[in-house]
C-alpha cells in the first residue's frame, strides 16, 4: 500500500490525501490490514450520494478490452 497509515492497539488509520489536499481518514480492522496493505497501489476515496460520504477505493487496470482501458473497483472492506 501506498498510502500512509498509523497502527493502533485494534484498528489502523490509513490516511487519504484528496486531489484538492484535504485529508480523509479509513479506520481498519487489524485483521483487514494485511489484506488491504497488500494492495500495492494508492487508495484514494469517492463521493457516495446515497450515504453522503465516501468510500475508501483502488483502481485495478485489466488490460485492454475491445480497444478500450478496462478498470475495475476495491471498496476496503
Amino acid at each position: 500500500m501506498k498510502n500512509e497509515y498509523t497502527i493502533y492497539d485494534d484498528y489502523v488509520v490509513m490516511h487519504i490525501k484528496r486531489r484538492n489536499g484535504t485529508l480523509l481518514e479509513c479506520y481498519i480492522d487489524k485483521e483487514d490490514y494485511e489484506k488491504v496493505s497488500s494492495f500495492p497501489f494508492k487508495w484514494g476515496s469517492t463521493w457516495r450520494p446515497k450515504i453522503q460520504n465516501y468510500y475508501c477505493v483502488a483502481t485495478i487496470y485489466l488490460g485492454m478490452v475491445d480497444g478500450k482501458p478496462k478498470n475495475d473497483r476495491i471498496y476496503s472492506p
